[in-house]
């Protein structure tokens, strides 16, 4: 569930997303709003899809992954800034391999690997990418030093990762303690 749309995958490798869509984000290629599901444009073999606030993404079976909504921050992962209506693949680092999972947080996005590492795109104003600047990128930049990750999660402004010791970093925005390391100190990689 995204900020005010939501979405679910379907057994035959489908999706399909309803609520708001002034930008695009029910990835069905209108602007129009749906009070019921609508079929996602293009995905054929979807394993699992993350709502943000105003952009949606997909992981696929295949090991890629697209994104779509608004894109203001680079979000979508394009290399550009451009919105759009229906999926559009993220650009991956092709040194990292298979995406297993994808992640969409408030107006940034981030992707888990089979290697253990994370990248994350998009806005980066709390240094919520995790690469040790706050600098946005509309392409995925790895977090750093994480190379054992297990599953990730994008809040508002931060980024969490479970690593395979099943101990937990954060990264981003800290202002209520959302990092949870004891401070409200933010930080651009993970702690």
């Amino acid at each position: 569930a995204g900020s005010v749309h939501s979405c679910a995958t379907r057994t035959d490798g489908t999706a399909a997303c309803w609520g708001y869509n002034v930008d695009g984000r029910l990835g069905d290629g209108t602007t129009a709003t749906r009070p019921t599901p609508v079929t996602v444009a293009g995905l054929a073999e979807a394993t699992a899809i993350s709502a943000g606030r105003t952009h949606t993404c997909a992981t696929a079976a295949d090991g890629t992954a697209a994104c779509w909504g608004s894109n203001t921050s680079g979000q979508l992962g394009t290399g550009t800034t451009t919105d759009a209506a229906v999926p559009v693949p993220v650009q991956k680092p092709r040194v990292l391999g298979s995406i297993v999972q994808t992640v969409a947080g408030s107006n940034h996005s981030c992707a888990l690997f089979g290697n253990g590492t994370v990248a994350c795109w998009g806005d980066n104003t709390w240094g919520q990418l995790g690469d040790g600047t706050t600098n946005a990128s509309p392409i995925p930049v790895p977090a750093a030093g994480l190379t054992d990750a297990t599953s990730i999660e994008a809040g508002w402004g931060h980024t969490c990762a479970t690593r395979a010791d099943a101990t937990v970093v954060c990264w981003g925005n800290n202002d209520r303690g959302q990092l949870g390391d004891g401070t409200t100190t933010q930080a651009a990689t993970p702690v």
